[in-house]
């Protein structure tokens, strides 16, 4: 298990490989993420938090606080990567099933699947980790009732502050997030706010 950028969703065919515009790699998001997560898990309960980020994390220290805040981590980990495995072998399966193509195309069909199979499963493995550290963000955020959440602004930490917000929301309707950018002496910033009854 390792972190690495490899890019957008492909979509493959007979015909080759394509890749989806705007499904892009969660990868980029986990740097963002592993701070945020870092800094919900020393704070105490309140309601405002302010979070700044002031060097990179390498992968090693995003894997040790998963660990940390979910001990079973590597076991959920094993067995949804394990789950996207048999996908994919599934497909290959499948693949003589599809009778409207001759040999030579299903040939290359399976070949394009093979051929991806490293790179979807680096995907999913940025994916993975990617939602854990998103999950328990929001358990800590609801459980410490934090309703106020500033943050750098970059297109991660914004991405990051409305799946915060849409997560909570979906966990408790009653609690309605927003996500908006503001300026503090001209200096852009990401704030995040839930409204609404008690989290609990």
């Amino acid at each position: 298990m390792h972190l690495e950028y490899v890019g957008n969703k492909p979509v493959i065919s007979v015909r080759g490989v394509d890749f989806s515009i705007g499904k892009e790699d969660k990868y980029v998001y986990i740097q963002a993420a592993t701070h945020i997560l870092a800094f919900l898990e020393k704070i105490e309960s309140d309601t405002s938090a302010t979070i700044t980020t002031n060097k990179e994390l390498d992968e090693q220290e995003t894997f040790a606080l998963l660990k940390r805040l979910r001990p079973d981590f590597e076991k959920v980990y094993d067995k949804k990567i394990d789950a996207y495995k048999k996908k994919i072998e599934d497909e290959l399966d499948d693949v003589d099933d599809q009778q409207h193509l001759n040999d030579i195309e299903k040939d290359v069909l399976e070949k394009n699947i093979s051929y991806m199979k490293k790179y979807r499963l680096q995907r999913a493995t940025n994916k993975i980790i990617y939602e854990e550290l998103v999950n328990i963000s929001v358990e800590i955020i609801m459980k410490k009732q934090i309703s106020e959440i500033c943050m750098p602004y970059s297109l991660a930490f914004v991405h990051l502050a409305e799946s915060f917000s849409s997560s909570v929301t979906l966990i408790n309707g009653s609690v309605l997030g927003d996500v908006s950018v503001m300026a503090d002496k001209e200096t852009p910033y990401t704030k995040l706010t839930f409204k609404g009854l008690s989290f609990i």
